[in-house]
Formats: C-alpha cells, structure tokens, sequence
C-alpha cells in the first residue's frame, strides 16, 4: 500500500469530506491540499479524529464572517454593490452577514439572485457551521463509552442547570432512559445523542468528553 505524504493526503481529505458533508471546492477555499499534506508529520499517526479537529479548528480561524460575506468579499464587491447587482435590499444582505437574520431561510428569489452575481451555489451561501459542528459532538458523544456518557451528561446537567425531566422533555425521551444513561445502565443512541448535540451545543462539550475520557 501506498504510505507517502500524498496518498495519506488525498486518504485523510476524503476522509473529513464524509465526516462533515462539506464540499472539496467549500473545504479548498481556506485549506489546499499541500497544506495538508505538509499535515502528514505528525497527524498520519494520530487517530483521525485529531486531524478532523485540527482542520475545523483552520477553517474556524480561517472563516472571517458569514459563508455570504465571505464571498462578497473575494468578489471584491461592497453591501451597496452586491445590493444594486442582486436586487436584494442592502440592509437584508447586512442582516445575513451579521447573522441577525438566518439566511437558511431566505426567501428563495434573494438566494438565487445572490448565487448568480457571486458566481457559486446556493448551497454555498447556507450556513453549514453549526450543522457539522453538531454532527460532529454528536458522533463524539454517542461513540463514547458508557462510563465516559454518563460523566459528559450530568457535568452537562450541572453547568446547564438542567433537570431529568427537563432534559426528557426537551428531547422527547422518557426519564428512565436519561436516568439509565446516567447510571451506566443504557448507551447513548446515535438520534438522542444528536439531540442531546443540539441541546449542549456550545465549545464547552469537547472539554467534557476529553476530560471524561482521560479521566477512565
């Protein structure tokens, strides 16, 4: 089998497509593939799941503002010019670029008239973000042990202030299961830990589940 820095490159990079349903061209605009072959030392020997964190943690710091802005900008185009191109109104495009309206749901005209001035798809201007970030604590949480659930899930409890029922009637689940989950006696479902994801989803839950499991 092939083991060079290429091989694990275009292996690793596949890899965090499938994970995070992003798109190559989406991921290639804040990280290329040499830099992520210049990843190899140390990461090919690591779990994969590092090097998911490590390329989350550049797109993080990498994003500058909403998926809309980030194309306004690299289309070299001003709010008031992107107005005047799309015929949308400028303080709509403000309001998507400082998050105070969701541009998920935007009427669909807004959407297609955007796309076609900045060159890209629909789906290229949604906010994906929170959607894979959530996906992805879900999957740490339900992969997780029975012992290292149950540590997450009451400190959750605790920093949240959130009760049994409380937390059963948020997720739609019946008491005995959280209370089974938290006595170690039922695993997490992949769908409960999703919702239990959404629920907790703040930067705080990967600090729990590494501290849980160092902690076994």
């Amino acid at each position: 089998m092939d083991k060079s820095p290429e091989y694990w490159a275009g292996w690793a990079l596949t890899y965090f497509q499938w994970a995070t349903s992003l798109s190559f061209s989406w991921i290639n605009e804040f990280i290329s593939l040499e830099e992520i072959i210049n990843l190899y030392s140390p990461y090919h020997e690591m779990d994969i799941q590092q090097f998911i964190d490590k390329l989350l943690s550049l797109i993080k710091e990498r994003r500058k503002g909403t998926n809309l802005k980030v194309r306004r900008e690299k289309a070299n185009l001003s709010q008031k010019e992107l107005a005047e191109l799309s015929s949308v109104p400028i303080r709509t495009i403000q309001q998507y670029e400082q998050k105070q309206k969701d541009i998920n749901k935007a009427q669909a005209n807004y959407l297609l008239c955007l796309s076609k001035v900045l060159s890209c798809s629909i789906e290229e201007l949604m906010e994906k973000t929170d959607i894979y970030e959530e996906n992805l604590l879900a999957e740490q949480l339900s992969e997780a042990k029975e012992a290292t659930s149950s540590t997450v899930l009451l400190r959750l409890l605790d920093d949240y202030r959130m009760s049994i029922p409380e937390l059963a009637a948020k997720t739609g689940t019946d008491e005995k299961n959280i209370s089974g989950i938290i006595k170690d006696k039922l695993p997490i479902s992949a769908s409960l830990a999703r919702k239990f994801a959404r629920i907790f989803h703040n930067s705080e839950i990967n600090g729990f589940i590494r501290k849980a499991k160092d902690s076994k």
